[in-house]
């Protein structure tokens, strides 16, 4: 293939330094570092002293795949992360230097494993703060034990790091609990192929001497994403022989909570390697000028990052962006709980009918609890999908969960320990706020002949209040009552029309309800695909077409999170939920980092090469201001899931169009003023148009 004169600058860079390449979305990137590694294999570099590493299985298998066609007999080691952990685990293990220890791959026997010592940990704080069967609470466990294991710190030092709240105290033994339990079960997982490796360096001299100085380079891809610990390797792998070959984009920069930062390409690079060479591409071959002069207006707000420029060729292919909104919101939910989608739908459907497959369409949620209802929305209109991850589709929302255990537990005849399995499972939603233990007691309750009262009720939890024995009361009935009914028709009618609707609607105008606010039309969806459904048979047919995978001949549009599109190129890519709260993803119980909030956003943006769908809330003001190129959200917008994201606004969408029109025109002299005229002066200069924004 052809390659332009920085993409060879960096192919035939001398061997004898360390280089740092910066890469831009869709700048040839890998192909321009494998054409590099044959050039060195071609210069007689001996391939047993290279390392080609990258994050992913999937990446390296690409990346060897993609250098057969270079037909070099001698391929040097590629290896993903995990992989080289992994070998250096059994290399050292062998020769008796870190402790022998099972690789487990079983994510519920680690779950279980985390979960069990932070509720010790909380038990031995003695605090009443956090609440350890609390999912949430669970999952950012795992994710500071998984924040921990990216370093070599104490887990209090990446505690103070994360700047999480003072109630998840209890995370710091917690981690320290498992630890010691990993060691008395001898058992590692994928993330401690690193990290015990990286630990044991530090205090083993003989660990250092038996890895470093074994090889001439060391290949890096994706630079940006790695973290401190898999770093300390590399380093002493390299010892004082080896030189770094490293390739990345500080901007795309988004798995920070596993340990990866920006500072890896930027101010940590030149500590390290002060006399290194620092190369750029800068121009991308995925996207056009419009889209490319969008995602710069995003970018250069940060201020973590390299100064530099992605452009377009002067030739390059259009990418439109555009605009969807959604309908006004039912029952006062978020913008993004709308169950028809119309503006998305009928966008996807304009794009087939230009001769293009649904396999060109990838839509890229910051958010899964946005993912449910854009299901809904293409059930409803006929359109196949695939989830990249199964775990996030609609049919594991605790909602769709519990209703389909709650019609299972009506209409099949079970055995007692599968019955009292479903019934558990009917109680997920609304979560029933008792502990799992009584979950026995209750089951008892409501298949016995005797009455469900308050009376019996106080025998399970003595010296309760009144206004929870009342709602524990309603809830058992209510679900008795439905399960007492004759047909399935009968039963649905009761147990969700009756019932269920009523207390969502309900409990979701609720400050601190555990019902989340888009939960009725989350119903709304549920019923509208189940509808039809007479008895049982049709009704668990409707939820296990959900998510299936598709025979369609032309193919099936692709859900994935952003942090999953990272590589991703698409014909057409469509960003929902553009809205404040979601795109920056605001938790009030974390602190935002806005930084990295834009580099996803970032990313997910400069997936597609000829359509960018955005998705946003009915936001009139904005409308109103865009029309004056206006680049700043409104402060008062700000935090308010009903407006339009910073983000999208920082693009100033309209500007970009204007300016990449008048790029294609050939336009010289002066055009119009706009508020990002520094950004669109700064395209139009290095691109060697002679047009200006006066």
């Amino acid at each position: 293939m052809e390659f332009s004169e920085e993409q060879i600058n960096f192919i035939v860079a001398p061997f004898d330094q360390h280089i740092l390449l910066s890469a831009p979305p869709g700048g040839g990137k890998s192909k321009v570092t494998q054409a590099r590694v044959a050039y060195m294999l071609s210069k007689g570099i001996n391939p047993e002293t290279m390392l080609i590493t990258m994050f992913s299985r999937p990446a390296a298998e690409e990346f060897r795949r993609d250098m057969q066609a270079y037909n070099i007999e001698n391929q040097p080691r590629i290896r993903h992360y995990h992989q080289l952990g992994y070998r250096l685990c059994q290399s050292l293990e062998k020769r008796n230097l870190i402790p022998t220890r099972k690789l487990i791959e079983d994510e519920n026997q680690w779950l279980g494993i985390c979960r069990d010592n932070l509720r010790k940990s909380i038990i031995e704080h003695g605090t009443s703060d956090i609440n350890a069967y609390d999912q949430s609470v669970i999952d950012n466990f795992l994710s500071f034990v998984n924040f921990c294991k990216s370093d070599t710190l104490p887990a209090a030092e990446m505690f103070s790091r994360l700047k999480l709240p003072s109630d998840q105290q209890p995370f710091i033994l917690g981690f320290e609990l498992v630890e010691k339990e990993r060691k008395r079960l001898k058992i590692r997982t994928l993330s401690d192929l690193i990290y015990d490796v990286a630990v044991a360096l530090e205090y083993e001299e003989k660990i250092y001497k038996s890895i470093a100085n074994k090889l001439d380079h060391i290949v890096i891809d994706e630079y940006q994403d790695i973290d401190p610990a898999s770093m300390k390797i590399f380093h002493a792998m390299a010892g004082t022989r080896a030189k770094f070959n490293c390739i990345g984009d500080d901007d795309q920069t988004i798995f920070e909570w596993r340990g990866s930062s920006p500072k890896t390409m930027t101010s940590d690079w030149d500590a390290v390697f002060p006399n290194s060479s620092k190369l750029h591409l800068t121009k991308t071959y995925r996207y056009g000028h419009e889209l490319a002069l969008a995602a710069y207006n995003c970018i250069s707000r940060n201020s973590e990052r390299t100064e530099k420029m992605c452009l377009s060729p002067l030739d390059a292919n259009k990418t439109e962006i555009n605009i969807g909104y959604y309908d006004e919101p039912a029952h006062g939910t978020p913008p993004y709980a709308d169950t028809n989608q119309s503006s998305m739908i009928a966008a996807i459907k304009r794009f087939i009918e230009k001769g293009n497959s649904y396999s060109d369409i990838a839509i890229l949620p910051r958010m899964h609890s946005v993912t449910p209802f854009i299901e809904i929305a293409l059930i409803k209109a006929g359109i196949p999908y695939s989830m990249h991850s199964k775990s996030t589709s609609i049919a594991n929302t605790p909602l769709f969960k519990s209703i389909a255990s709650t019609a299972a537990l009506f209409a099949m005849e079970v055995s007692q320990k599968e019955k009292f399995s479903l019934f558990a499972k009917s109680l997920t939603f609304p979560r029933l706020p008792v502990k799992r233990e009584k979950y026995k007691d209750l089951f008892s309750l409501v298949f016995s002949e005797g009455a469900i009262d308050d009376e019996s009720l106080l025998n399970i939890f003595p010296g309760s209040k009144p206004f929870f024995i009342k709602s524990i009361n309603q809830r058992l009935n209510s679900l008795r009552n439905s399960l007492s009914k004759e047909s399935f028709q009968e039963f649905y009618d009761s147990y969700i029309n009756t019932f269920l609707m009523p207390l969502v609607l309900s409990e979701s105008t609720k400050g601190k309800s555990n019902i989340p606010k888009e939960s009725p039309s989350l119903l709304d969806g549920f019923i509208e695909i189940t509808k039809g459904a007479t008895d049982y048979h049709q009704f668990n047919r409707a939820l296990r077409a959900i998510g299936s995978e598709s025979s369609n001949k032309l193919g099936s549009i692709s859900i994935l999170s952003q942090h999953s599109a990272k590589g991703l190129t698409v014909k057409m890519a469509i960003i929902p939920a553009c809205c404040e709260t979601i795109s920056p993803s605001i938790i009030p119980t974390k602190v935002t980092d806005l930084e990295s909030e834009r580099r996803v956003f970032y990313v997910a943006a400069t997936r597609p090469r000829e359509e960018l769908l955005l998705m946003l809330p009915p936001d009139k003001e904005f409308i109103k201001l865009s029309e004056t190129e206006t680049n700043t959200a409104p402060a008062s917008h700000q935090e308010d899931v009903n407006y339009v994201s910073r983000f999208v606004y920082e693009m100033n969408i309209p500007g970009a169009k204007r300016i990449s029109h008048a790029i294609h025109e050939g336009a010289g002299g002066d055009l119009d003023n706009s508020p990002s005229k520094l950004e669109f002066n700064q395209y139009l200069s290095r691109l060697g148009s002679f047009a200006r924004v006066r």
